[in-house]
């Protein structure tokens, strides 16, 4: 039932989506270092070149090691692009969603559907 009451709440409330700037400002060379270590870190990385490129070495080759290397290096690179892609366009649709109160008015009653959608799932549970 509390859902039911959470969704017509947000379905009702009128106002524009407030954005608070973290108080605490973290410097460029720290994110790129926590991003680094996250993703050395990340098991399914190294499973990925250990279990997924080498399939791509022919058996004959003279040096596979190398080319192992450099179809890495060119898989790192794509994958920074990408990721510079997204960023960017998420950058624009955040600044976007935060300046249109028609669209955050959208976005809030798509919410409480959602969660009048929940409510009824788990009300209809047996």
């Amino acid at each position: 039932m509390y859902l039911f009451y959470l969704a017509f709440k947000i379905w009702v409330q009128d106002g524009i989506i407030t954005v608070d700037k973290p108080k605490d400002k973290t410097s460029f060379i720290r994110i790129c270092f926590r991003g680094f270590m996250i993703n050395i870190l990340n098991p399914k990385l190294s499973m990925f070149f250990l279990a997924f490129l080498p399939q791509f070495i022919p058996i004959n080759e003279a040096a596979p090691l190398k080319l192992m290397f450099t179809m890495s290096v060119i898989f790192m690179a794509l994958t920074l692009i990408i990721f510079l892609i997204y960023g960017a366009t998420a950058s624009r649709f955040r600044d976007y969603v935060i300046a249109s109160p028609v669209l955050a008015q959208w976005i809030q009653r798509f919410f409480a559907v959602a969660f009048a959608a929940f409510g009824l799932k788990l009300a209809l549970l047996v």
